[in-house]
């Protein structure tokens, strides 16, 4: 991981939030969090603009769990530094109980950003 990572969270779960930044915590990132496009007032990427907390960090963890509308999050142009969590979770299957593998999927995404 490099020095001073920052992610960001996206659920709509916060003990879910709160449980994957711990781990993110743990492991050095700096972390921030969004509840997700249907829970989150005036969600930028509901309207297809540009997300700022997006934009602040290095990974984003997504979870397609969230509500209806976390489809905004996935038609965004791929920096490939954004980890989808959940059933429907391409390659990385769904480390959504699995610290080791929820961080060893962030570590990958963040070395390709920064390749």
């Amino acid at each position: 991981m490099l020095m001073n990572a920052r992610a960001l969270v996206v659920s709509d779960d916060p003990s879910r939030i709160e449980r994957w930044s711990a781990w993110l915590e743990h492991a050095g990132y700096a972390t921030f969090s969004c509840q997700g496009p249907g829970i989150a007032l005036g969600c930028p990427r509901t309207y297809g603009q540009r997300c700022v907390r997006r934009e602040m960090v290095d990974v984003a963890v997504v979870d397609l769990g969230c509500d209806d509308l976390v489809s905004c999050c996935t038609k965004v142009p791929d920096d490939h530094g954004t980890v989808f969590v959940g059933d429907a979770a391409p390659a990385t299957g769904s480390p959504v109980d699995d610290p080791v593998e929820l961080i060893g999927a962030v570590d990958l995404a963040l070395t390709r950003v920064a390749g």
